[in-house]
């Protein structure tokens, strides 16, 4: 098989030489490096302190955020090669990092299409949006199909190279300086992909032998594709990052608790058991649950050492009773906000959502408080930088936490709001 190709070989990656964007990459590397070597310490020195349940010296970096299609926008380098060159997506992440002072540039975001696509899925790629499926591309449409696929070396294959080179500049350029996020995919997810919804439901209810014939396989992809991303290209350079597998197709109300423990959850375990480094997420469960709390606990007891709340859940959900759960058991909380608010609401919704997430998670270490979820181009430059600059203000330790309590304006909208 030769490099970067998938199983039906398909050349989907190639490493090229690029001397704007390198030279792009180098500009914003001076300047990020002033800046950074001018702080008390830095956000990677800062994560570390959170991890082990202490406050930084300072204060919490700035918002982490799931941001490639502003960064492509406002950097004005086009979104599609940023998914198949590693130069062009970390200059682009590197802009936003430079210009708006953001700290935690993303590694591998075109997330869930990396592992279907050197299984052979065919995929479509838009100009101005991340590839995806195509209508009738996926590769397990009858059971005999999941007989030719094998696991792929995503060292050589597809875009794993892709991913390498992400973290190897930001290491490279930037050392002990950032702490970048970077992805794979749960093995129910890479199902979601290959299969699509209504085949995996029908087959996980019909058919639970064969989906974990087919998921036992993808629990080996991302099993062996963890132990690249962290054991060949993270670990020679720092320790342990933040290494997640997304999971967007676990949601409880897409596929309901019964799917969630049976298959989805065990399948993520498996991969972690293996991969003790590793990390999933778990979307949207805060209203789908009886007691939210006891899931929550029960998350804690099937997860890694980082663990996930976002979107809906954190609008509404008791954020300090969840940090307390979170911190008895000794994970390492990202608390994410999402693409509505961050992208739509009124400043001053804004504002509290900040307020509260840095009030009630920040304190005592344990928490990245504030992670925004997603940041498109919807959201203005100037928004982005008011976000960044309200994390700072709130988020230097000692935490005020009377200041941070609702102000008239903000109470006002905490009354009113409710999920939408």
């Amino acid at each position: 098989m030769g490099f970067g190709e998938t199983i039906f070989g398909e050349k989907v990656y190639e490493e090229k030489t690029e001397p704007e964007m390198e030279k792009r990459i180098q500009e914003h590397t001076e300047k990020i490096k002033a800046r950074i070597d001018k702080y008390p310490e830095t956000p990677a020195e800062a994560i570390a302190r959170l991890a082990t349940y202490k406050e930084p010296k300072w204060r919490i970096p700035g918002p982490t955020g799931l941001m490639e299609t502003f960064a492509s926008h406002h950097s004005k380098i086009p979104l599609l090669e940023c998914c198949y060159s590693y130069k062009k997506l970390v200059a682009s992440q590197y802009w936003v990092v430079d210009k708006l002072e953001h700290e935690f540039p993303q590694a591998d975001f075109d997330v869930y299409n990396i592992e279907p696509e050197v299984l052979g899925c065919k995929l479509l790629r838009p100009t101005t949006s991340y590839p995806c499926v195509a209508p009738d591309g996926e590769i397990i449409k009858e059971k005999a199909d999941f007989d030719k696929l094998r696991v792929p070396d995503l060292s050589t294959e597809g875009r794993g190279p892709f991913f390498a080179g992400i973290m190897k500049t930001i290491f490279e350029t930037l050392p002990g300086r950032l702490t970048p996020f970077y992805f794979q995919a749960t093995p129910w997810d890479i199902a979601f992909k290959t299969m699509g919804f209504t085949r995996l439901i029908k087959w996980a209810r019909r058919d639970p032998e064969f989906l974990w014939k087919v998921l036992d396989l993808y629990v080996d992809l991302a099993t062996d594709y963890g132990k690249f991303q962290y054991e060949e290209v993270v670990k020679p350079h720092a320790p342990t990052l933040f290494p997640f597998m997304w999971a967007a197709a676990c949601d409880v109300p897409l596929i309901g608790t019964k799917n969630w423990e049976e298959f989805a959850m065990p399948a993520a375990m498996k991969v972690i058991k293996r991969t003790p480094y590793n990390n999933w997420g778990v979307f949207r469960f805060y209203e789908a649950v009886d007691d939210w709390k006891n899931f929550w606990q029960h998350y804690m007891d099937n997860s890694g050492f980082i663990v996930f709340m976002y979107g809906m859940d954190t609008r509404i959900a008791d954020l300090a009773a969840a940090k307390k759960i979170s911190a008895k058991n000794k994970k390492l909380w990202v608390v994410g906000t999402d693409a509505e608010t961050i992208n739509y609401a009124a400043l001053e919704i804004l504002d509290e959502r900040v307020r509260r997430h840095i009030r009630d998670t920040a304190p005592g270490g344990g928490s990245v408080p504030v992670k925004l979820d997603t940041v498109s181009p919807a959201c203005t430059m100037q928004r982005f930088k008011y976000l960044i600059r309200k994390v700072k203000e709130y988020g230097t330790f000692p935490i005020d936490l009377e200041a941070l309590q609702p102000t008239e304006s903000t109470a006002e909208i905490k009354r009113i709001a409710k999920p939408f």
